[in-house]
């Protein structure tokens, strides 16, 4: 597994390396080699012979089950790792602020095409890396996509080419996908084949991205005072107070 390769890895260390444990609850929250894990990792961090090095580990999921505190007179079933997480963890924010968005406009400007074409794509709402990260897996989404998917995202981008506005109606990709599919693929599609091709583009990436973004539900209308006067026929207003 690929906690069992890292525990056989960090004993080979060598100073001036690092260690990066992506997706760290694989490593550390592993039932069976977690704590040793933590113990290689401390080994590591504390015998000056072995350093310098630099340990970086990112944890995608909440931490609470491993990171919650014992029992005072019981060990608990990770000890090492809390030992090894308790206050060194760093919260990364989900958006880059205004500073970090300038920082990043100034390398773009400097030559970073990446890092342009994010800005163009996501300095709105300041999710970049999650824009940089999804990329490579969203066109692999698309080039492993079932032919229904595949067929509606070529048709959101060829409505793109042409102009077409970012926000595309479902009942407009359904229509324009059938013409993307060979004879052999329209004649295998199920009835419900339109709603399997949105579910499936909709299913998140790395990142936090999917390659459709499923429209957001109208708000309920407010319910209106009876007593309010647009809420009345126009003859029924009259007598009704207008401040």
């Amino acid at each position: 597994t690929r906690a069992e390769a890292a525990l056989d890895d960090l004993h080979r260390v060598r100073p001036r390396t690092v260690v990066w444990l992506n997706e760290a609850q694989h490593y550390l929250g592993d039932p069976r080699t977690g704590e040793r894990i933590a113990a290689a990792v401390h080994s590591l961090l504390v015998q000056p012979e072995r350093g310098p090095v630099l340990v970086l580990a990112r944890w995608a999921r909440v931490r609470r089950p491993v990171h919650r505190a014992a029992h005072p007179k019981r060990a608990g079933p990770h000890s090492r790792v809390r030992e090894l997480l308790t206050g060194r963890t760093l919260t990364v924010p989900d958006t880059f602020d205004a500073p970090a968005l300038a920082a990043a406009n100034v390398l773009a400007k400097g030559g970073d095409r990446l890092l342009a074409d994010a800005l163009n794509r996501a300095s709105a709402d300041g999710r970049l890396t999650q824009d940089l990260a999804g990329a490579p897996e969203l066109l692999h989404r698309y080039q492993s996509g079932t032919p229904a998917a595949k067929a509606v995202l070529e048709a959101a981008m060829d409505a793109r080419r042409l102009g077409v506005a970012l926000h595309l109606p479902q009942a407009f990709l359904t229509d324009a996908a059938l013409d993307y599919l060979s004879d052999i693929d329209h004649d295998q599609l199920t009835d419900d084949w339109a709603e399997a091709a949105f579910a499936e583009l909709a299913h998140l990436v790395h990142g936090k991205q999917a390659p459709y973004a499923a429209p957001a539900p109208a708000p309920a209308p407010h319910a209106r005072n009876p007593t309010d006067r647009h809420a009345l026929p126009p003859d029924s207003r009259a007598g009704i107070p207008t401040c």
